[in-house]
C-alpha cells in the first residue's frame, strides 16, 4: 500500500483534468477534495480503535500527469515568495505549517462552523469562499459515511468477539467530526480525520501541527479515567493514533503533544 501524499492529488487532477480545469480555483479545490475522498481506499486492521489507514495502491508516474496551476500570485504575493531567493537564503516559503483549532472541533464539532458559515451567507449568499466552506463540511460528512460503510463491511468478516469494536468504529465516524466528541477515542477519531484531510486539501503533506494536544485532550482523558478502567483503552488508542502519525507525517506534528500525553503513553509497548 502506498500511503497518501501529493502524488495522489496529482493523479486525481490528471484523471479529472477536463472537469477540474473548467472550474474556478476555489470550486476546483473543493471538487478535487471530494474526488480524492470518493476514490481513496480505506483499511481497517486488527485492534484499530480509530479508522485512519487510507492508502493508494496504484503506481503513479507523476512526470506524465497533467497539472493545473491553482492560482496566480499578485505582485505583492510574488514579492514575498521570491524575497528569500533575492537575499540568497536557503529558506523557501510554501504551503502547510498549519495549526488547526482542534479544541473547538472536538468540543463543538464542524456543525458549529457550519452554523457560522450559514450566518455569513445570509449577508452574502453568493460568496464563493463561503459556499466552498459549506460544501467542504458536507464532503467531510460524506467521507464519514464512507468510513462507516467500510466498518459495516468489516463486520461481516470478523468474529463475534470483535463486533463491538467495529461497531464502535462505525458509530464514531458517523458522529465526528461533524458533532462534538464525547469520549477519548471519539476525540482522537475527530482529530485524525481533520489532521489527514488538511494536507490533502492543501497539497502539502508536512508540518501540520497538533498544537497543544495535551491541553485539549486532557478533559477527555480525565473523563475516561472517572468512568474507571479506561487507562488501557487510552494507551491503545494513542498507540493507534501515533502509528498513523508516523506513517503520514514528517514529525513536526508531534512537537507539541505535551507532558501529560507523554506520561500516559510512556508505558505502552
Amino acid at each position: 500500500m502506498i500511503y497518501c501524499d501529493n502524488d495522489y492529488g496529482k493523479y486525481i487532477t490528471d484523471k479529472h483534468y477536463k472537469y477540474l480545469s473548467s472550474l474556478s480555483p476555489v470550486k476546483r479545490a473543493t471538487e478535487k477534495l471530494r474526488l480524492q475522498l470518493e476514490e481513496l481506499p480505506v483499511y481497517i486492521f486488527d485492534d484499530d480503535l480509530i479508522i485512519g489507514w487510507f492508502g493508494f495502491d496504484r503506481k503513479i508516474e507523476t512526470e506524465k500527469l497533467k497539472t493545473i496551476k491553482s492560482y496566480t500570485l499578485s505582485s505583492e504575493e510574488e514579492a514575498v515568495v521570491s524575497f528569500p531567493q533575492k537575499i540568497n537564503s536557503s529558506i523557501n516559503l510554501d504551503k502547510a505549517h498549519t495549526c488547526v483549532n482542534y479544541e473547538r472541533i472536538i468540543n463543538e464539532g464542524l456543525i458549529s462552523y457550519e452554523k457560522e458559515i450559514d450566518g455569513e451567507l445570509l449577508n452574502d449568499s453568493e460568496n464563493e469562499y463561503l459556499l466552498a466552506m459549506k460544501e467542504t463540511v458536507k464532503i467531510i460528512c460524506d467521507f464519514g459515511k464512507k468510513l462507516a460503510e467500510a466498518a459495516e463491511n468489516k463486520l461481516k468478516t470478523v468474529p463475534r468477539s470483535e463486533k463491538p469494536r467495529i461497531k464502535a468504529l462505525r458509530d464514531a465516524v458517523l458522529k465526528v467530526p461533524y458533532y462534538p466528541a464525547e469520549s477519548f477515542t471519539e476525540a482522537l477519531q475527530s482529530i485524525w480525520i481533520i489532521h489527514f484531510l488538511i494536507p490533502m486539501a492543501e497539497d502539502a503533506w508536512y508540518s501540520i501541527s497538533l498544537g497543544r494536544f495535551d491541553k485539549y485532550m486532557y478533559p477527555y482523558y480525565k473523563k475516561e479515567m472517572e468512568k474507571g478502567g479506561g487507562q488501557d483503552t487510552v494507551k491503545k488508542a494513542l498507540k493507534n493514533f501515533y502509528g498513523l502519525l508516523n506513517n503520514y507525517a514528517d514529525g513536526a506534528c508531534l512537537l507539541n503533544v505535551g507532558g501529560r500525553v507523554q506520561r500516559i503513553f510512556k508505558t505502552v509497548d
